[in-house]
């Protein structure tokens, strides 16, 4: 092996070590994360249909890729300080679900993709009960 070539053996692991981190880094707070697709027309979160637990300390959502932007539009009687998430890139969160809310179920009144809207169907959360 040259010395080029174990140059390369060496650095790229280090390499690796410090960007596959960086491509999948954990909700804040043990949020759940949450993706949203359309396929087709249905909207998918997590690539299914219907309602998803979320744990209280809510969820963050991203879209299909780091690049598209999402928004995600929940009732305003939604449990979280605000009930609209829009993002241009990334993931956006939720923050922390209200007392008082476990058990119950907000569905979405829509979501976009990219600027387009698919159809919400039964899609929605339910906040799972504490500990």
């Amino acid at each position: 092996m040259s010395l080029l070539q174990r140059r390369f053996a060496a650095v790229f692991p280090l390499c690796l070590l410090a960007v596959i981190p960086a491509c999948t880094r954990p909700a804040p707070n043990n949020a759940l994360s949450i993706q949203i697709t359309a396929p087709s027309v249905q909207c998918l979160q997590n690539g299914q249909v219907g309602v998803i637990e979320v744990p209280q300390a809510g969820a963050c959502w991203t879209g299909p890729d780091s690049k598209t932007p999402v928004q995600v539009q929940l009732p305003a009687n939604c449990p979280f300080s605000q009930c609209s998430f829009p993002t241009a890139s990334g993931s956006m969160c939720s923050g922390q679900a209200s007392p008082g809310s476990d058990g119950q179920t907000f569905t979405y009144t829509s979501i976009k993709i990219n600027g387009n809207p698919c159809t919400v169907g039964t899609d929605g959360l339910r906040i799972k009960p504490g500990p």
